[in-house]
């Protein structure tokens, strides 16, 4: 690549992170550090971005990682011997191709960017990293203790990965990594987590319970169904293409989205049959992905600054302001108004 800068992660942040890991590159003695400072902070070098990475500790065995970063020109960053405990990870803007080399030796891509997650735990690892400049990128992480994921949800019913409940029961595993959509119920976690409206304990209680939820999202896109019913409900592989064609058209027509019906017939799929596919894939109604898309909407609306209000409600097709200022505070736990306010704030 042209005007590429290359450095050596554990290089870089070596000072900073040494008592942060105890002098290791294994993330999960990150805890340790956490039991008496409960966050940690680090802003990148101003020779290469404006960026921070922050680690939270939310309770036990519960660390929300949240990074952004504006690069000055593209990165290739390498990485070695790091060990990652068992971690949720969301892409939230703009895109890092990531190359593991696996202690099989097998290379593991995957790009980080907004619609895609992982789950992940891997020890010894080494890789690449690359990004490009002048794209603001975020993203978002949630490590857990897979012992403290099983107290919390029953991971011995055979629904879940194999890797993550031998995980879970303490067995060694080999390296695991599985990658999933992000559904509407997980984005509207992650903006709710970015964008916390309180400070302090209730911050932190705050920021918990949101975390807790898209932990919830995250393993409903694992679960696999255990009935005959539910197997028998699932939607056909040849059918995906055009449940997914439905999900474009909702979104490419918020302000006036065709009716079921309507969108069964364009797609050619029984209206209840993309009701359950549309279910399996999504982990929400069409009825409910429709509204939450429209508040992301809203939101990515109000933080742009150009309309008001009652401007933002016609927009993404509400004809009561009243009532999308309730559903917005539903969803975001602030009105429309005081969220404008902020945004208006920080420009």
């Amino acid at each position: 690549m042209e005007n590429t800068a290359t450095f050596d992660f554990g290089e870089l942040i070596r000072d900073d992170f040494e008592e942060y890991l105890g002098g290791t590159r294994d993330l999960r003695n990150c805890e340790k550090y956490l039991d008496d400072n409960k966050s940690f902070y680090w802003q990148w070098p101003d020779e290469i971005g404006d960026g921070s990475l922050c680690q939270t500790k939310l309770r036990d065995g519960l660390i929300l990682g949240v990074g952004k970063v504006l690069f000055n020109e593209c990165i290739h960053m390498s990485f070695d011997n790091w060990t990652f405990p068992l971690t949720f990870s969301y892409g939230v803007s703009g895109s890092m191709q990531y190359t593991f080399e696996l202690e099989n030796g097998c290379k593991n891509r995957w790009c980080s960017e907004p619609g895609q997650s992982a789950v992940s735990c891997l020890t010894k690892l080494r890789g690449v990293m690359d990004c490009p400049a002048g794209t603001p990128v975020q993203w978002l992480s949630i490590h857990i203790d897979p012992m403290i994921l099983n107290s919390l949800v029953d991971l011995k019913s055979g629904r879940f990965p194999c890797s993550i409940c031998d995980l879970a029961q303490g067995k060694d595993t080999t390296e695991y990594q599985e990658r999933f959509a992000t559904s509407l119920p997980m984005d509207m976690a992650i903006h709710q987590i970015l964008n916390c409206p309180y400070q302090g304990t209730l911050k932190r209680l705050y920021l918990e319970g949101k975390t807790l939820e898209l932990l919830t999202h995250s393993l409903a896109m694992l679960f696999q169904p255990g009935n005959a019913e539910q197997e028998k409900a699932a939607v056909r592989p040849q059918d995906i293409e055009r449940v997914k064609y439905a999900r474009d058209l909702i979104r490419e027509n918020l302000q006036d989205p065709p009716k079921l019906v309507d969108l069964a017939k364009t797609v050619g799929l029984h209206h209840s049959k993309l009701n359950i596919g549309f279910r399996e894939i999504y982990g929400t109604t069409i009825f409910d992905y429709l509204r939450q898309a429209r508040l992301l909407m809203a939101k990515s609306l109000l933080d742009d600054g150009r309309m008001n209000v009652s401007e933002t409600a016609f927009a993404i097709g509400y004809s009561s302001p009243s009532h999308f200022a309730k559903s917005f505070k539903d969803c975001f736990g602030i009105p429309p108004s005081t969220y404008l306010r902020t945004v208006s704030r920080k420009w």
